[in-house]
């Protein structure tokens, strides 16, 4: 259901950000994600950390606060 496909968004998207850095693929899965479950916690911070080490400070504030 629904919790799978966040899980998976979130699983794919962190691995693009931690073990390839693709920021790009990321976000994209990860915004997937999101469109699920706004408020998914971990779906919120990984997008932060995304966004930070891509030097947008401001999108990851949105997201880490």
């Amino acid at each position: 259901g629904g919790q799978q496909i966040i899980d998976f968004a979130y699983q794919t998207g962190y691995e693009y950000f931690a073990q390839q850095r693709k920021y790009q693929e990321a976000i994209y899965f990860l915004q997937f994600g999101e469109k699920a479950n706004p408020n998914d916690p971990r779906i919120r911070q990984a997008l932060g950390q995304v966004y930070q080490q891509m030097g947008n400070q401001a999108k990851a504030a949105f997201y880490l606060n």
